[in-house]
């Protein structure tokens, strides 16, 4: 007995603060799903986790894991995006080839993570910005990515915009690019949330 009680006081040692070990490892999606700044240095410490080649593209693909369906103002989203994409570029040391690059991804994220309707209502057809994107060559994993969640919701919202309201010239540019980006990015090997495992897989 006296034996039992020695091996047990050896196995007893203080208590620690607890550790949130899941929120620490997805601090930044956290911080990017809840509209919270996060800088290059902290998604330095989530870069770890992902694939090792291309990191850029596997960050794109899971800051877009999620949507936040409490989320009503794709302008702010937008700009929440932007902000992502920066410390993400950062992080990874990506210099974009022009601020049109830069736009690319995080409308292609905005539009990735934003909650919605069927119609795709709450795009803005800017269409300054779809013709700057209709002349970038789509010629990377994340432009194909990003691309491809811009045209699906751009090309939803013209669809369901009155004729008068709709340039139908960049709507049928838009859906030819669109459909040649959607070759390539069911190729893709994304980052994803597989329902059936119940978590993120990071490989295929």
């Amino acid at each position: 007995m006296v034996r039992v009680e020695s091996d047990m006081k050896e196995k007893i040692v203080p208590n620690m603060e607890p550790l949130f070990l899941s929120y620490e490892r997805h601090k930044c999606l956290c911080g990017f799903l809840t509209m919270q700044h996060f800088s290059s240095e902290d998604f330095a410490k989530e870069l770890r986790y992902l694939p090792e080649d291309n990191r850029f593209y596997h960050g794109l693909c899971y800051l877009g894991l999620y949507q936040n369906i409490g989320v009503d103002d794709f302008s702010a989203w937008l700009d929440n995006a932007r902000s992502a994409i920066s410390a993400l570029a950062e992080a990874c040391g990506l210099e974009f080839e022009n601020n049109v690059e830069k736009e690319l991804y995080a409308w292609g994220l905005a539009a990735r993570s934003f909650p919605f309707d069927e119609w795709h209502s709450a795009f803005p057809v800017d269409e300054e910005v779809l013709h700057s994107f209709m002349e970038m060559q789509i010629d990377t994993k994340e432009k194909v990515w990003a691309f491809y969640n811009v045209g699906t919701a751009a090309l939803d919202k013209m669809e369901f915009t009155r004729g008068e309201q709709r340039d139908a010239s960049l709507f049928i540019q838009f859906m030819k690019k669109t459909l040649d980006a959607k070759t390539n990015y069911e190729t893709l090997k994304k980052i994803h949330y597989d329902m059936e495992k119940g978590g993120i897989v990071y490989g295929e």
